[in-house]
């Protein structure tokens, strides 16, 4: 055992993650993710759970399938599982790194979804803090963006583990020549056409001048306990103020606190409403609350969700024309729809999807059997989860407690923790 292993430990005790469960490791093969799967297989080893490495092919480049298989020899000599997650479809001409990037994090979540795997590893190190605090900052972030990446958080609902941010990329490197592991090299990666990469470039001579990467990380750690506080502040405000109802929107009593707060609110309900995993844009948040403090306000749309006044009261629910499109649905098993609502039914075998009940489904349903609802808007309706046939027939719309024959469908939708 190289010294880093007993570091790599030390640093997972100090995560205080569930170490009982099997984990996935995120492994492009480059000299970071390697040396990751490396240190990762062993201390698993000795918790006695289960790893797997998963390596995602973009097909971004001609040597892409050859590279991916080259690891997967690598780890096989180590004893390693691996998986290989091909990119399929077209791919991007512009914005391709960070296309790319939320194409591989969405293959890698969904294999460990599909493979029971809460926990996915994946190896930004110091300088990457360093670097994307740099680039956060270059942007004009705010407390969030300069907190840079934390050591767990979660995406698709699955927790990203980087147990590796207090370690230097050359600490990474003589761990691997100590193991006699080469790696691939990504020529992206020097690539000056990218932000990151410019920024990369001038790390050496920011350390010149006291900027170090460890002060970088150590400033952005400094952003993170400052936005931990201002989300619990958050969590607070919306707790007292604010009602999520079972039927995906909210209820806003007001916004009448600090415009940080209310701004983080916002962007709270935007996320939960319209089903995102990342939060809006500042600007369009600033936009959004100087339009609701006017008087005048008549209403306005962001983040697929709408916004509108009633009765004194903020309502903020889902825009249909953002609604994710049907998804197939099978018997006695559950799917997310939307990214919001979890659907179960119990239901012949059959062709069934699941999509937005729509306008013209509800007035065809109100008339043919006289459903009532009561919810503050019939726009909110429109967007509910309805199931229908292989004829495109509605048989079931769970939140008006409509179903048609032996058909039973369910949808809980999913709130969120700062709420709770």
């Amino acid at each position: 055992m190289l010294p880093l292993d007993r570091t790599f430990a030390s640093l997972i005790k100090a995560l205080n993650i569930k170490v009982n469960m099997p984990i996935a490791v995120a492994c492009s093969g480059g000299p970071d993710s390697l040396a990751l799967a490396l240190m990762a297989h062993g201390w698993a080893r000795g918790q006695k759970i289960k790893m797997v490495a998963l390596t995602v092919d973009h097909g971004l480049r001609k040597d892409s399938a050859k590279e991916a298989k080259q690891v997967n020899a690598w780890l096989k000599k180590h004893g390693i599982p691996h998986a290989i997650l091909p990119w399929k479809g077209r791919k991007p001409a512009r914005n391709i790194q960070e296309t790319a990037r939320k194409a591989r994090y969405k293959l890698l979540t969904d294999y460990c979804k599909q493979h029971s795997i809460s926990q996915l590893f994946v190896a930004h190190h110091l300088e990457d803090q360093a670097e994307t605090f740099l680039l956060r900052l270059a942007r004009g972030s705010g407390v969030d963006g300069l907190s840079a990446m934390s050591t767990l958080t979660t995406m698709y609902d699955v927790t990203l583990v980087r147990p590796l941010l207090g370690v230097s990329k050359a600490q990474l490197l003589d761990y691997l020549n100590k193991r006699k592991q080469t790696y691939v090299i990504d020529p992206s990666n020097e690539n000056t056409m990218f932000d990151r990469v410019k920024i990369r470039n001038l790390l050496p001579t920011f350390a010149e001048i006291g900027l170090s990467a460890d002060r970088l990380a150590k400033t952005a750690a400094n952003m993170a306990r400052a936005r931990a506080h201002l989300e619990e502040e958050t969590g607070r405000f919306l707790r007292v103020a604010c009602k999520i109802l079972p039927e995906g929107y909210a209820r806003l009593d007001h916004i009448n606190i600090s415009e940080e707060i209310a701004l983080r609110a916002l962007a709270t309900l935007i996320m939960i409403i319209g089903g995102h995993d990342i939060k809006t844009r500042m600007n369009d948040l600033e936009r959004l609350y100087a339009a609701l403090k006017d008087p005048g306000f008549k209403g306005a749309t962001l983040g697929g969700c709408v916004f509108s006044r009633t009765k004194g009261l903020i309502l903020i629910y889902r825009e249909l024309k953002a609604a994710a499109k049907p998804i197939a649905v099978k018997p006695g098993t559950s799917a997310i729809w939307d990214n919001r609502f979890e659907i179960t039914c119990q239901i012949p075998r059959g062709i069934w999807r699941v999509g937005a009940l729509t306008q013209a489904g509800w007035l065809k349903l109100a008339k043919a059997h006289k459903l009532t609802h009561s919810t503050p808007s019939k726009n909110i309706l429109y967007s509910l989860p309805a199931l229908r046939d292989y004829r495109g027939r509605i048989v079931a719309v769970p939140h008006l407690k409509f179903s048609t024959g032996e058909v039973r469908c369910e949808a809980a939708f999913k709130s969120a923790p700062i709420l709770v």
